[in-house]
């Protein structure tokens, strides 16, 4: 039996990944960790028979871990994942790993030293639409491959509002390029191989103060293809 702990109760965490986990015969969740108690916390604590805790530290001296699900915003992921890790964790990490290359550095060379598995979570690459997409361009030899995403909620937002918004989701989150940047940059590296060449230009939208991560980008692959994908959180 793995015994699993989970830090960080957004929507993603309670439609896919507890459901997920409570399928596994195998594995049994001990805990899960949010900053702030509410009823329905408590209440989902108690119908999957975990504890709910508001301090991750907390969590990991009060039950008897195997691994832990990392899913807080990706400003925590770095603190979160070594602690787990140098108390002998393996460590499920949400998307982005974190907010700059040296934190995921840090976080890599701790799991390697603690010999424990850290994984990052590239779901993209085990959804069936998508293996069939790695599938169709080996045999069809396709050589372009356009990834795009808009976040439409914020279409016709008052400016204000938006760069308020945004301000709050870079710092917790990360830009766009990060945010979900990142699965179009795992899967292009996964269905195309290796990158050689990368070409980034960024966007500016004027009266939209915050516009970090909108923009363009253009990978050159070692078999010849290019990827090309296009990021935007002004819809």
């Amino acid at each position: 039996m793995v015994n699993v702990g989970v830090i960080g109760l957004g929507r993603v965490v309670r439609e896919f990944h507890i459901p997920s986990l409570l399928r596994i015969k195998e594995v049994k969740i001990k805990g899960i960790c949010a900053r702030t108690k509410t009823k329905e916390r408590l209440s989902l604590a108690s119908d999957i028979g975990a504890n709910f805790y508001q301090d991750y530290e907390e969590m990991f001296e009060g039950e008897n871990l195997n691994a832990v699900y990392v899913c807080s915003p990706t400003i925590f992921h770095k603190e979160m994942t070594i602690t787990a890790l140098k108390r002998g964790y393996h460590v499920f990490c949400e998307k982005p790993i974190a907010m700059n290359v040296d934190e995921a550095k840090a976080m890599c060379n701790k799991a390697r030293q603690n010999s424990r598995i850290l994984f990052n979570g590239y779901n993209r690459r085990f959804s069936p639409i998508y293996q069939k997409v790695k599938k169709f361009s080996k045999e069809k030899r396709i050589n372009i491959f356009l990834l795009e995403k808009i976040r439409g909620e914020f279409v016709n937002m008052d400016k204000a509002a938006y760069n308020r918004i945004i301000e709050k989701e870079i710092k917790l989150l990360g830009p766009e390029i990060m945010e979900f940047g990142v699965h179009f940059v795992d899967l292009a590296k996964w269905i195309c191989g290796k990158v050689t060449k990368t070409c980034f230009s960024s966007s500016k939208i004027p009266g939209i103060s915050v516009c970090a991560g909108n923009g363009i980008a253009v990978f050159e692959h070692k078999r010849g293809q290019k990827s090309i994908m296009y990021f935007t959180l002004a819809g």
